[in-house]
């Protein structure tokens, strides 16, 4: 059921995210180099060779574009009418076995070990807002009554109690965890976070999933559960994150051979925000 993860290495390795920024050429000379700076004057990224980022950077865009292009595709006409089609039981399990895969990934990697230069425990908020949209069935917090929560909520009040509590307390656990989280990753904060996130994992293994799998005379109500969770959570947030592809592609084809720090700065809020809605996909797509 899951999608490939289209955005994040691939810009990784293509230097919009810093693999290139410490680089540079026998050519380089202090003038080539472009410093960016935060909103309080300090320097965020040195970028020592900008001819050469901005040409792989275009070169990964454009890979990125095509490949989120077949992502959306791939779950239009096949991924999201197997969901449909098949027992809404098997669904159901699948989609949650895919949220606890995130909790997983989150505490076991997400947090612990941050890839980028921009990864910043925002990301962490947003794959386990990801968890959340999948359990409301829902992209604005509230519980859909055709939701994985609201049917959960009718057959054991506490535990969609005890769901919600654990995703409120894995939520405020990252926001404490001090920025930036790539010097931060070892910290009690961000222990304590992935600790949350593990136990997210565990409630949804071992007490979500058995719920469901033992409930019966509820296929319509799980089918409407599949629903709602395909065509108002799943298809718009890849959409939403196509579309941030496309605004990052042009963005990066705009860059000047040898690019300005102003362009340079639009490329990487392009790919902070294509990065975003990627994060935001996070409990459905690999």
């Amino acid at each position: 059921m899951k999608l490939t993860r289209f955005l994040g290495l691939a810009l990784i390795a293509a230097g919009i995210g810093g693999g290139l920024t410490a680089c540079s050429d026998k050519d380089d000379t202090p003038d080539n180099s472009i410093v960016i700076k935060d909103e309080n004057g300090n320097i965020s990224l040195t970028i020592k060779n900008p001819k050469k980022w901005a040409a792989i950077a275009k070169k990964a865009a454009a890979e990125l574009r095509e490949d989120a292009a077949e992502q959306l595709s791939d779950w239009i006409t096949e991924e999201s009418i197997k969901l449909k089609t098949q027992a809404p039981s098997r669904s159901i399990s699948e989609i949650i076995d895919e949220c606890a895969e995130e909790a997983n990934e989150i505490a076991t990697e997400n947090i612990p070990s941050p890839l980028a230069i921009f990864t910043t425990g925002d990301d962490c908020l947003a794959n386990i807002a990801s968890i959340r949209n999948v359990l409301f069935g829902s992209l604005d917090g509230s519980v859909n009554e055709s939701s994985i929560m609201a049917v959960t909520a009718l057959e054991n009040s506490a535990l969609a109690q005890k769901l919600s509590s654990q995703l409120s307390d894995a939520t405020m656990k990252i926001q404490a965890i001090p920025k930036p989280l790539r010097q931060n990753a070892g910290s009690t904060e961000a222990k304590a976070a992935s600790a949350a996130c593990l136990t997210l994992e565990r409630t949804l293994r071992n007490e979500l999933k058995p719920l469901f799998r033992t409930m019966t005379g509820k296929e319509a109500e799980q089918r409407a559960i599949v629903t709602q969770y395909a065509d108002e959570v799943v298809t718009p947030s890849v959409t939403a994150a196509q579309t941030a592809a496309d605004e990052l592609l042009v963005t990066v084809n705009a860059l000047h051979t040898s690019p300005t720090e102003a362009q340079i700065k639009a490329a990487i809020a392009a790919y902070v925000k294509a990065r975003g809605a990627l994060d935001l996909c996070a409990a459905f797509i690999d």
